[in-house]
């Protein structure tokens, strides 16, 4: 029975999952998976459009995922926001060897052309818990952190500030690598 039991358990646990969220309004972190899928069509345009972006994505959701476990926050909550923060990037600037803005880049901004893509690729998702829908938005919309900076909201919950604090920590530091090269370049 013990054997039997231990297989059986998963598959029902899993299986059931998706049937049990939306009956009972229960919120998993299955949907938040989903989003981690590398074969999510969003992930796949970012590492094939923005290479350097998404690398930023992947180092600044590490981060989060390993600070938010030091102090209680949802670890899985930042990695998602941390992957999807900067994706409008890809609808931002254009695909030429310059890079030039877009007229959406322009008028727009990556904050709110991301937030827009976050929402079709959760309505591809059944059920996708409109909890986490808000949250990520907010996370997106307030990773930079500052009014004046083309963004529409402050960090507002633990994990939104963990996404803010640790952009801040990549770009600064990316800086500094710049400037000490550019030291070691001019003797």
């Amino acid at each position: 029975y013990l054997a039997l039991a231990s297989f059986l358990c998963p598959i029902l646990s899993f299986g059931l999952v998706p049937l049990f969220e939306p009956t009972f309004g229960i919120t998993t972190d299955l949907s938040l998976i989903e989003l981690l899928d590398y074969d999510q069509p969003l992930l796949k345009k970012l590492m094939e459009d923005a290479p350097g972006t998404h690398t930023h994505s992947v180092k600044v959701g590490t981060l989060a995922e390993s600070c938010a476990n030091a102090v209680g926050a949802r670890a899985l909550l930042c990695r998602v926001g941390a992957y999807y923060h900067d994706i409008g990037k890809v609808k931002e600037l254009s695909s030429d060897l310059e890079s030039e803005f877009t007229d959406e880049g322009n008028f727009i901004g990556h904050s709110i052309l991301s937030r827009d893509m976050v929402l079709t690729a959760s309505r591809s998702i059944d059920t996708f818990p409109k909890v986490y829908l808000m949250k990520l938005e907010h996370m997106i919309l307030a990773h930079r952190g500052h009014l004046e900076w083309k963004t529409s909201r402050k960090p507002n919950f633990p994990e939104a500030l963990l996404l803010h604090q640790i952009h801040q920590l990549d770009k600064h530091m990316n800086l500094m690598k710049m400037a000490l090269e550019k030291d070691e370049e001019d003797g």
